[in-house]
């Protein structure tokens, strides 16, 4: 419906002395229209009725052009951006297939590794089943038809259908394959639904890109394989140093940009001990035990796995900094790092030992020294990637032999179960020596029964 204007008491006035059909409608207390509005300004010849008449035309041609440049600006995003129902339309058919194929590997692997690969083709079925009805919902939400006919997934998927071999190797390899292309579907969606600002629709893709490269990890890792480097878009450490800071930190900030990169693809391996908490003489703060242990055989994984003795000498002896995180959380500051001399790793025979003093004026130090305290937290986590030949596969197991080590962290869930972390006393350095040497014992005897 069109806009339509009373005229004021002032222009009200002036049509009592002018004659036309605009000025009878206004004597007559009538709406006009804009086309009334306009006549007044090009034909009437008093003053109150032009001017009042000018700024209604000139608000109308206003309004006009905003709404012409949101257009353009709209065209402009559409003819830039892929169409969002198109992209996840296309990814759930992608998803649809590699449920499939995963379903499928999982029904006909055989072979010696039967168990390893039949649970984790099981693990990743489960997952990618269950994301296949919110993708689906997603796109009814933005009022598009969710397709669910064979016909039309063949249409719409790039993923053509798997491998018929029943080897447990090939048929990981060919997942492998199959879930980079899911990856990269994936991130193209969410980049289109971060264009149009659907969030939810973004938050979502989000826990998927997530779920999918640990996918990625653990399929490459029963390969014996290394996980191949996402092309992550980091900001550089320009972007995120202030004006008139020193070389110095820039230098720091580049470094810490390079370990996130290194960290955000790294594998990583959960231990959990028992641990103490107790307070120094100085006030300072101390954690100290084992982030990883050796000879001990991982849980919580779809694949067996071990660390050797050595598997950290190499990394070890190199200047690459290695940081002390809680949870493996990048974007914040960490807690201590080899760099600073605020966090100490040597390996001897029971594994990765490690020595870190807080800083007590730390929130976040604090925190974590509260929750070792109270024994809420017990758990030890370290992020690595395996360098060329650093692993060796022999029926069923994978024993890590040659490691590169970029973080350690005090973590909540656990994967393996034998490593130590808590708050440490000078007075408790002996109690640490008697633990160390009792997990010294575990490992001799374990050997022995191996003999």
């Amino acid at each position: 419906m069109s806009e339509m204007y009373r005229a004021p008491k002032s222009v009200q006035e002036e049509a009592q002395k002018i004659l036309s059909p605009v000025a009878d409608a206004i004597r007559n207390n009538q709406l006009l229209t804009l086309e009334q509005v306009a006549e007044i300004r090009s034909t009437w010849a008093s003053t109150e009725g032009r001017i009042w008449a000018k700024n209604i035309c000139d608000k109308v041609a206003t309004r006009a052009s905003v709404v012409t440049t949101s257009e353009e600006d709209a065209m402009a995003i559409n003819e830039a951006t892929p169409d969002l129902s198109e992209e996840l339309t296309e990814l759930l058919a992608d998803v649809v297939t590699f449920y499939l194929r995963a379903h499928g590997a999982h029904w006909n692997v055989i072979g010696t590794d039967f168990a390893e690969y039949h649970a984790l083709f099981a693990a990743i079925y489960d997952d990618v089943y269950e994301s296949v009805d919110p993708l689906a919902e997603n796109i009814r939400k933005i009022g598009v038809q969710a397709p669910f006919q064979m016909s039309q997934f063949m249409q719409l998927r790039s993923l053509s259908d798997g491998d018929l071999s029943t080897d447990a190797r090939v048929l990981a390899i060919d997942l492998l394959a199959a879930n980079e292309i899911v990856i990269s579907g994936i991130a193209d969606a969410f980049t289109c639904a971060t264009e149009y600002n659907e969030q939810g629709i973004a938050n979502f893709l989000a826990d998927r890109l997530d779920k999918h490269q640990m996918w990625r990890w653990q399929l490459s890792s029963s390969l014996g394989m290394e996980v191949v480097p996402t092309d992550l878009t980091m900001p550089s450490a320009e972007e995120v140093v202030e004006e008139g800071a020193s070389m110095e930190m820039k230098s720091a900030d580049n470094e810490l940009v390079e370990a996130r990169k290194s960290i955000a693809t790294a594998e990583r391996i959960t231990m959990q001990a028992e641990v103490r908490a107790m307070d120094t003489t100085d006030g300072s703060l101390r954690i100290g035990g084992y982030a990883a242990t050796f000879n001990k055989e991982a849980t919580g994984l779809n694949f067996r796995e071990v660390i050797a003795p050595g598997a950290f000498k190499r990394t070890l002896a190199t200047d690459n900094p290695v940081f002390l995180l809680i949870n493996h959380d990048m974007e914040g500051l960490p807690l201590a790092s080899t760099r600073s001399g605020t966090l100490t790793l040597t390996e001897d025979e029971v594994g990765l030992r490690m020595d870190a003093e807080l800083d007590p004026m730390n929130p976040r130090a604090q925190e974590l020294a509260s929750a070792l305290r109270r024994g809420d937290v017990d758990k030890m986590s370290f992020a690595f990637t395996v360098a060329a030949d650093g692993d060796i596969r022999s029926e069923g197991l994978r024993t890590l032999t040659d490691l590169d080590l970029y973080e350690v962290s005090v973590v909540t869930l656990p994967a393996y179960d034998s490593t130590t972390v808590g708050m440490r006393s000078e007075q408790e350095e002996d109690d640490l020596e008697l633990r160390k040497k009792k997990l010294s014992v575990s490992q001799k005897q374990i050997r022995l029964r191996k003999k």
